[in-house]
């Protein structure tokens, strides 16, 4: 359902790349870098969102959250391991503050 392919949802058609318009959003918050020994603004930490799943992240219910956490981490933690920015889902979560 929830796929880093720019194709999962359906928005509108941006003007200017005349492909849908997604929004990019750090998996982990850049607010958080400081946390971190490795730059975390890169490729392997960015997905790209429909504007819906974006405020989701955002605003939504934290069971809302945690289903796309768990989603995007299965398709990102790999890619994040490689660029030696160690962290596990639930530590991913505990940023979102969804550690209950």
């Amino acid at each position: 359902e929830n796929k880093d392919d720019g194709n999962s949802h359906e928005t509108f058609i941006s003007p200017v790349t005349n492909e849908q318009f997604m929004e990019a959003h750090h998996l982990i918050p850049m607010e958080f870098q400081n946390e971190f020994k490795n730059s975390i603004d890169v490729p392997e930490n960015i997905i790209s969102l429909c504007p819906n799943c974006h405020r989701k992240f955002h605003n939504s219910m934290p069971s809302d959250k945690t289903s796309l956490i768990d989603s995007f981490y299965k398709t990102k933690s790999k890619g994040l391991d490689e660029r030696g920015i160690l962290i596990s889902v639930n530590e991913l979560k505990k940023l979102y503050k969804l550690d209950w």
